[in-house]
């Protein structure tokens, strides 16, 4: 056909190939991607973060005439989290309810913007969190929320040099709401830790044909949200009293779409004294990256990512990804091993 989109970010994303945003520094807010990490620290958490992906990938550059703008992911987060009947005081050498069940409630807001796509989440979250043994904690937990899906047809470009002509029932905009349900557990240990969460366990979506005009007039594309999967393990060793290392694994099958696939990320961070810390990261067949973060007066976080990208055709057009997030520790009254201490 003569108007065929040559954005491929856009035709990805419509075809579920990144649908939830990506984040490197995962590890030190697990949280976005498991709802079972709430109320699991022993402060309030509270961070936000931006990530801009692929930097400098425009939209049909090679179209004289036409004026690019940026298409690849650019993503922005709040999230907090904390703990109900969870009293860390201490008590007679132990923290009162150490071992105890507890509650925890949390809540993020989540923007993405990928070309002439964007999508905004809301969701709050439960978890309900208990002792195993003496050392061993596990939790449960889920989000439940809404996701409002957007294509803005003044940002689509065609091979053949027009813009902004696509329209859905005579409007240049789309936006659908869609109903949100993760699930989420989380195993951990004074020196390791384990989590699965599955987010969007329930397809919730829309007729396709609305998207019909917008892609192709002979073909549909779904817009139903897919399920994604996340299973992280990682650990803790000290060479010495003032220096930690911390390896990661994140694994995250994509299952359901055209081509099913297996990504996964290989962590490993050096922190000293629990003040300043750096590390590398490996994503298969995607980015190696620095990453680099400090924490001051056990309260004030600071975490930065670059992402090298490995991919041939994408780093020809990129300059890689940048990633900031910075947090805030609500009252940490004393001090109790914790997911907090991994990352």
């Amino acid at each position: 056909m003569k108007k065929i989109i040559t954005s491929i970010l856009f035709t990805a994303v419509l075809s579920y190939g990144q649908q939830l945003p990506q984040y490197t520094q995962y590890m030190l807010n697990p949280y976005l991607i498991n709802p079972a990490v709430a109320g699991t620290t022993d402060h309030f958490d509270i961070k936000a973060g931006y990530r801009n992906q692929w930097m400098g990938f425009n939209s049909n550059p090679e179209l004289s005439g036409v004026a690019s703008y940026q298409v690849a992911p650019v993503t922005f987060y709040v999230t907090a989290h904390g703990h109900i009947g969870k009293d860390h005081q201490r008590l007679r050498g132990r923290h009162k309810n150490q071992n105890a069940w507890h509650h925890g409630l949390g809540m993020q807001v989540i923007s993405d913007r990928t070309g002439p796509t964007s999508h905004i989440t809301v969701q709050g979250s439960y978890t309900y969190d208990m002792s195993l043994n003496k050392k061993l904690r596990m939790s449960f937990g889920a989000f439940v929320g809404v996701r409002q899906w957007s294509v803005n047809g003044d940002r689509i470009r065609y091979s053949d040099g027009s813009t902004g002509a696509a329209t859905v029932n005579g409007a240049v905009d789309l936006s659908t709401l869609l109903p949100t349900v993760s699930f989420g557990t989380w195993l951990y240990h004074k020196y390791w830790y384990a989590g699965f969460s599955i987010l969007d366990v329930v397809p919730f979506g829309t007729s396709s044909s609305a998207y019909k005009d917008v892609v192709n007039a002979s073909k549909s594309v779904s817009n139903s949200l897919k399920q994604h999967y996340f299973l992280t393990v990682g650990a803790m060793f000290h060479p010495n009293k003032e220096i930690a290392v911390i390896p990661s694994i994140l694994v995250r099958p994509t299952l359901g779409v055209s081509v099913s696939s297996l990504s996964i990320d290989l962590n490993t961070k050096v922190r000293y004294k629990n003040m300043i810390w750096g590390g590398l990261s490996y994503r298969s067949s995607d980015a190696f990256s620095v990453l680099f973060g400090v924490l001051i007066d056990k309260k004030y976080e600071i975490g930065l990512a670059y992402d090298y990208t490995i991919n041939g055709s994408l780093r020809a057009r990129s300059n890689g990804s940048f990633e900031i997030m910075l947090g805030y520790r609500i009252d940490p009254r004393a001090h109790v091993i914790s997911p907090s201490d991994f990352w």
